[in-house]
């Protein structure tokens, strides 16, 4: 399960996965949305190699962009203007995305 907190942010962002039996969760405290991601059998929480964090404004610009080392990480969004940001993580296969509100 991949959490998103808080949302809406003022300094920070914090990200954090954990393993849910064969399935990696998508989802986001504030939402019921829940966007399962089925592992591949080479998926491990040891391997973050293929997965990027990126956070894209409303004109499409890339604002930040950092890889996740780990199963939790820690984004400064103090340089980032008030304003609603989309959150994608990016793996080999797929994108996901979250509305990320920074106020």
């Amino acid at each position: 399960m991949m959490s998103v907190y808080p949302n809406p942010a003022d300094s920070y962002v914090e990200l954090a996965l954990t393993e849910n039996g064969d399935k990696t969760e998508l989802k986001t405290p504030s939402s019921t949305h829940q966007v399962k991601i089925q592992k591949n059998k080479d998926y491990s929480l040891n391997s973050f190699d293929n997965i990027s964090v990126q956070i894209i404004d409303v004109d499409g610009n890339t604002r930040k962009s950092t890889p996740m080392k780990n199963s939790k990480m820690k984004i400064d969004t103090r340089d980032l203007e008030e304003g609603n940001y989309f959150l994608h993580i990016k793996t080999e296969k797929n994108i996901y995305k979250q509305q990320l509100i920074i106020k």
